[in-house]
C-alpha cells in the first residue's frame, strides 16, 4: 500500500515537473524569439510588444498603462503558454499519433496552436490586426513550431517514454 502510494505521487511529481518545465521552456523560448523579432521588424519597444498583447484583454488603453500594462502582456503571455502546455500534456496520452514521432508531433502542434491562436483567440481579442501577410503568418507559425510546439513534445514525450519504460520495467520485476 505504500510502495503504491509513493508511485503515485512520484508519478504526480513528474507530471508537475514536466508541465512546469515544458510550460516554461516553450513560454520563455516563444517571447524571446518575439522579443527579438518583432522589435526589429516593426521597431517597437519590448513595452510596446507586451502591451501589444496586454491589449488583448484591455483594448487601447493597455498603450497607456506603461509597464504595467506590460507586465499583464507578460503574465498573459505565460498564461496561454501553460494554457497550451497542459492542452498537449493531456492529448499526448488520448492521441495515440502523437507518440510515433516527437518531431512530426511538435511541428503539428504548433501549427494548430498558431492556427487557432490566429483564427479563433486573436480575433475574438481586442487586439487590433494588421491586413493578412502570407510571409508574417508563416514566419509567425515557424516561430509557434519552434517555440511551443517541439519544446513540448521533446518534454512531454521524454516524460511519458519514460514512464512507459518504468511501467515496463515494474512489469518485468520478480514478484
Amino acid at each position: 500500500m505504500v510502495r503504491q502510494y509513493t508511485m503515485i505521487t512520484t508519478k504526480q511529481r513528474r507530471a508537475v515537473t514536466t508541465i512546469l518545465s515544458a510550460w516554461l521552456v516553450g513560454g520563455t523560448f516563444d517571447i524571446t524569439m518575439a522579443s527579438i523579432y518583432y522589435p526589429l521588424k516593426y521597431n517597437i519597444t519590448q513595452i510596446l510588444l507586451l502591451q501589444n498583447i496586454a491589449s488583448g484583454v484591455f483594448g487601447e488603453r493597455a498603450f497607456s498603462g506603461g509597464l504595467r500594462m506590460a507586465v499583464f502582456g507578460l503574465a498573459f503571455h505565460y498564461c496561454i503558454a501553460f494554457f497550451w502546455t497542459i492542452i498537449f500534456f493531456i492529448s499526448y496520452t488520448a492521441i495515440e499519433i502523437f507518440r510515433r514521432n516527437w518531431f512530426i508531433t511538435g511541428m503539428a502542434y504548433g501549427l494548430v496552436v498558431w492556427l487557432v491562436m490566429n483564427l479563433v483567440v486573436l480575433p475574438m481579442s481586442n487586439v487590433s490586426r494588421s491586413p493578412f501577410d502570407p510571409i508574417q503568418a508563416l514566419i509567425g507559425a515557424v516561430i509557434l513550431i519552434f517555440c511551443i510546439g517541439l519544446p513540448n513534445s521533446a518534454i512531454i514525450g521524454s516524460h511519458y517514454s519514460t514512464l512507459q519504460r518504468l511501467n515496463s520495467d515494474r512489469e518485468n520485476e520478480p514478484k
